[in-house]
């Protein structure tokens, strides 16, 4: 879904990184809940950086070092995301899912 032309705040207060990192205060396995990558422009490819049970704390330090994280399924950690999916899928006639990148 991409909305256009509506303002950078339109869509605030769905889900905030503060929202992502509380998500991850929950036990978050890599590769399956979460994906924290960085690009090496070097050799033009994207690194995994996430093995293993990922913590909030670590998740924000790769952040800040330039790394993407991506939580897999926000909808089920994230009662707003849950709430908008859910209104898609009426409208839709379909089953919706999110991630949610940093």
């Amino acid at each position: 879904l991409l909305v256009r032309g509506r303002g950078s705040d339109y869509l605030s207060g769905w889900c905030s990184s503060e929202d992502v990192f509380r998500a991850l205060e929950e036990p978050s396995q890599a590769g399956v809940d979460v994906d924290v990558t960085r690009y090496d422009p070097s050799t033009e490819k994207r690194r995994t950086l996430s093995d293993g049970t990922i913590s909030a704390t670590w998740a924000r330090q790769q952040l800040d070092q330039g790394a993407t994280i991506r939580l897999r399924q926000p909808q089920d950690r994230l009662p707003k995301v849950q709430a908008l999916c859910r209104a898609l899928e009426g409208e839709f006639g379909s089953t919706v899912g999110a991630n949610a990148y940093l």
